[in-house]
């Protein structure tokens, strides 16, 4: 998969989960989250995302209200040992800042971890009912 070959912060997580069970999981929190597969190979445990985007109001020092952009592109990687599944999550992130010609080019930034950790918190939800079960 190419793509997101640039160094990124990654973030993971281990989850008692065999390989199928956490593919499941993970598919279903990405479909339920609408961010769509750009590729996707599970043999290899990988998926990369599409662009996906988040938007709002950003303080930006003295000045409120500045309209910002932010869109990911996300690699997905399972790694599975027994009944335990890794799940490590990389980024790619861009913004647009408000405001003069920023408000038209895309700038890479870092990751904070804030979208990972929201797909992870509802990978937990999805992996948790299915324990229940």
């Amino acid at each position: 998969m190419g793509g997101l070959e640039v160094a990124q912060p990654q973030y993971s997580r281990a989850y008692t989960a065999g390989h199928e069970e956490a593919w499941e999981g993970v598919t279903k929190t990405l479909e339920g989250l609408d961010i769509d597969t750009k590729e996707i190979d599970k043999a290899t445990g990988e998926i990369e995302t599409r662009w996906f985007y988040r938007e709002g109001e950003r303080a930006m020092g003295l000045v409120h209200g500045g309209h910002w952009k932010e869109r990911y592109k996300m690699r997905l990687t399972l790694v599975s040992r027994g009944d335990t599944t890794v799940v490590t999550i990389r980024s790619l992130v861009e913004e647009k800042r408000p405001g003069g010609s920023q408000a038209y080019r895309w700038t890479r930034k870092t990751s904070t971890g804030e979208v990972e950790g929201l797909l992870f918190q509802e990978l937990d939800k999805v992996l948790r009912s299915k324990e229940k079960k």
